[in-house]
């Protein structure tokens, strides 16, 4: 049998703003931001090492599932405040907490920013995917800033931006 499959949730650019000024203290705010900014799965947040980020190139280098190793962009404004963080750190590990603390962080922080959707660390990461792809970012961009292994992963949010597949159309058939 078929099982209909979900489609993936996602949160605004505007509740994402509510969400970062909703958080409770700087690591909370990093954490949420990088999530949203860098696309990165909870596990390959709380795995990531000092020296995983490349800071002359803008880059941190994360080792995803299976054990592929990808390279991320980070915006210049979030590379600022990352340094700022990462000097006072006296662990190795940028962010030394379990994925369900972070899971926890991200939740709360929904809750007092007032959004009523369910919003978890995966969330945040279709939310930049989508965001990116209502912006036209091609989607085999979009599935390397993922790491996804395969487009038809990565494809699930085409089904999510039906306004920007009108767009094209209105582009298209004049």
């Amino acid at each position: 049998p078929k099982v209909n499959k979900r489609l993936p949730r996602f949160i605004t650019f505007e509740e994402f703003q509510k969400l970062v000024n909703a958080a409770r203290n700087k690591r909370d705010k990093l954490i949420i931001e990088f999530l949203f900014y860098t696309g990165v799965r909870v596990s390959e947040l709380v795995s990531l090492k000092k020296n995983n980020i490349l800071w002359d190139q803008g880059f941190v280098r994360v080792y995803g599932k299976g054990g592929k190793e990808r390279l991320v962009p980070i915006p210049e404004f979030l590379l600022r405040k990352l340094r700022e963080y990462v000097d006072k750190l006296d662990s190795e590990y940028i962010f030394p907490l379990s994925t369900r603390q972070v899971e926890r962080i991200v939740k709360n922080t929904a809750i007092r920013a007032g959004i009523t959707k369910k919003v978890t660390p995966h969330v945040l990461r279709h939310s930049l995917a989508t965001t990116l792809l209502s912006k036209g970012v091609d989607i085999r961009y979009i599935q390397e800033l993922l790491g996804h292994s395969s487009l038809s992963v990565t494809q699930v949010y085409t089904h999510v931006v039906p306004s920007k597949l009108k767009e094209i159309y209105k582009k298209v058939f004049v």
